[in-house]
């Protein structure tokens, strides 16, 4: 069995081959970061690191080849393909996945393997959804074992019923059409949601890790009634039953409060317009959230830390008002003009805080980040 990981940065490298590995998989790499690609095409093999309850666990993923797409010819000799390489660059690897035999999606878009599907006209493409934690980096102390090795948590692929061609079973699970919504929408408003919130706010603060932001006691506690609120949401519209949502956010408090994760900010942090959108995490958490008549604060204060941040990539410190005002209307597609008005009260009240920090270091570093345009840095 032989598979091709398309997307060799946190989740391909650090959870979906070491997961492919463990079955007796045979691995390729894809991506187009230069710098990446020489690290691994020096070498077969590199560590991974898993946060366990008694520290980091590590196993050696060998793997065969890693390459640019124009380098590789020959998709057909392999079994499935995997894609992670971010919800801006998915639809690059059409050419790679036309003719493929099996290819699982793994992108924080619900719609991406209808889209990908749709611009190769191969009906063999399949959503996944990585249940799972994974960090862009490690410790220092693994980085001078191995500068490739990436922390990651124990976590579960869900993938869509249709084809499995490697006989995936441990760390798997096929989700049927009903499954697969429950699980994505707790994966896009329980986690994505608050996840963004505890990074734009840890942001402002100057926080490095997203666990330093979550023991901020400030921080930990908005994004706590931010996750308690849209977990109540998602229950009241009957997206998820409440043993499974509520079992889900409570991982996901100690997820975000593991100091073992090595979590940046700048990872989650990145590219706030997108993860401001009127499709996206944080505004549809915000209708779902008003729709339910739950407290809609905390993710209002987690949008006005999106929209400082976004700020910040563009060079601002601040933006004033108007500038936030049009961000809202246009980008993030609200009208309703008693939620514009809440959230610039919170800009403001972010703004004013002695003990917020807009810092334009950690805005210097979301847009190094966002300039790469490989897919190890989108993954």
């Amino acid at each position: 069995m032989k598979a091709l990981v398309i997307g060799a940065g946190a989740v391909g490298r650090g959870f979906v081959a070491p997961l492919l590995a463990a079955h007796g998989v045979e691995l390729d790499f894809v991506d187009t970061n230069p710098s990446v690609l020489a690290a691994l095409s020096g070498r077969k093999s590199y560590l991974s690191a898993v946060a366990g309850p008694r520290g980091h666990g590590l196993t050696r993923v060998g793997y065969g080849r890693a390459s640019s797409p124009e380098e590789l010819t020959d998709v057909g000799q392999y079994d499935a393909l995997f894609v992670s390489t971010g919800p801006r660059q998915f639809l690059d690897c059409a050419p790679l996945v036309r003719e493929a035999r099996a290819v699982f999606v793994l992108e924080n878009l619900r719609t991406a393997a209808v889209q990908l599907r749709a611009a190769t006209g191969n009906a063999r493409i399949w959503f996944g959804i990585p249940d799972v934690i994974v960090s862009s980096t490690a410790p220092p102390a693994l980085l001078a074992r191995d500068p490739l090795c990436v922390v990651a948590e124990p976590g579960d692929l869900i993938l869509e019923q249709g084809s499995d061609p490697l006989g995936l079973h441990n760390g798997v699970v096929w989700a049927d059409p009903s499954e697969l919504e429950r699980h994505w929408a707790c994966k896009l408003f329980i986690h994505n949601a608050s996840h963004a919130v505890a990074a734009f706010l840890g942001t402002l603060a100057g926080h490095r890790l997203i666990h330093e932001a979550m023991i901020d006691p400030r921080i930990g506690a908005v994004v706590d009634n931010a996750i308690r609120s849209v977990t109540h949401a998602v229950i009241a519209h009957g997206m998820a039953d409440e043993p499974f949502a509520t079992s889900y956010m409570e991982r996901e408090l100690q997820r975000f409060r593991n100091p073992l994760l090595h979590d940046p900010i700048s990872r989650v942090a990145r590219d706030p317009l997108r993860k401001l959108g009127a499709e996206d995490r944080l505004m549809q958490a915000l209708k779902l959230i008003v729709a339910a008549g739950q407290d809609a604060d905390p993710i209002m204060m987690g949008i006005a830390a999106g929209l400082l941040c976004h700020a910040q990539t563009e060079g601002r410190l601040s933006g004033g008002p108007p500038r936030h005002e049009s961000t809202l209307r246009k980008s993030c597609g609200l009208s309703d003009e008693g939620l514009i008005g809440a959230i610039l009260d919170c800009v403001e009240f972010l703004q004013c805080d002695h003990r917020t920090l807009l810092r334009t270091s950690a805005a210097n570093q979301l847009d190094r980040e966002e300039a790469s345009g490989s897919y190890c840095a989108q993954a």
